[in-house]
């Protein structure tokens, strides 16, 4: 692991594939070719345990030793991303979480790629070029027998006719300023609630920590089931705090 890890020499001080999952823009697969393109000498199975490895967010394994079961700590060492960069990865990675996958990069040719749709079947266009006399031509089109393909530069021109319909008129500013002061409060507004609901949750979680060790001080259960009730619950407790911080984060910046 360490000897995999030191040839990630492509990874800056934040890495940019756990910011690159977390967001859930682009799949598992097409960041881990990226960053081969980018120097990372390492197999793709060596690249997933990497990625699932706590240690970038400061916490280290500790292993299973006698009666006790592994846990998670947190370490001495400084941390790269935070707890819940890390826990939205491990989300994504284990399906609870959809990864959309749109191409990492686009050429200039084809901006809209992974973005149109059939208008007869809906299935997502694909993209390809032919060479004429003196340039190449791109097109959109359909991989199934409907027959739909579109030119590029006319698709482009079309996209860019349809945003200018959009472009504010006269009188509309009052109008978009009372939208934009809405959208803020709406959002600062669930930012509170769910910051609520955080607390919420650990507290309960403290509480059943608190209850699992009157049961054991009564001899209701052992000592192994304890344990494990509360090695699950400050694991859960873990990851709603780290939640909890970046909701503090982001109502300072409001």
């Amino acid at each position: 692991m360490s000897d995999c890890r030191s040839r990630l020499h492509y990874f800056p001080r934040k890495p940019p594939a756990f910011e690159q999952l977390a967001d859930g823009t682009y799949s598992g697969e097409q960041i881990f070719h990226t960053a081969r393109e980018k120097g990372l000498n390492c197999s793709k199975n060596n690249f997933y345990t990497i990625i699932r490895n706590p240690i970038y967010c400061g916490r280290v394994i500790v292993p299973k030793h006698k009666n006790e079961d592994a846990f998670l700590a947190q370490g001495l060492h400084e941390a790269l991303i935070s707890d819940t960069m890390f826990f939205s990865v491990q989300d994504i990675l284990n399906g609870r979480k959809k990864e959309f996958g749109q191409p990492i990069s686009t050429p200039e040719s084809l901006v809209l790629r992974g973005f149109l749709k059939c208008p007869k079947c809906h299935r997502s266009l694909s993209e390809s070029s032919s060479k004429g006399k003196n340039k190449h031509f791109t097109y959109y089109h359909c991989t199934s027998a409907c027959g739909i393909h579109y030119r590029s530069e006319k698709v482009k021109e079309d996209f860019i006719t349809e945003l200018i319909a959009y472009l504010p008129r006269n009188g509309y500013a009052k109008i978009f300023s009372e939208t934009i002061s809405d959208a803020y409060n709406n959002q600062v507004g669930s930012i509170l609630d769910e910051r609520k609901t955080y607390s919420t949750q650990i507290r309960d979680y403290n509480k059943k920590i608190e209850k699992a060790r009157d049961l054991l001080l009564d001899n209701e259960v052992d000592a192994v089931d304890f344990r494990a009730i509360k090695i699950d619950c400050n694991e859960k407790i873990a990851i709603l705090e780290s939640k909890l911080s970046e909701l503090n984060a982001k109502t300072n910046l409001y």
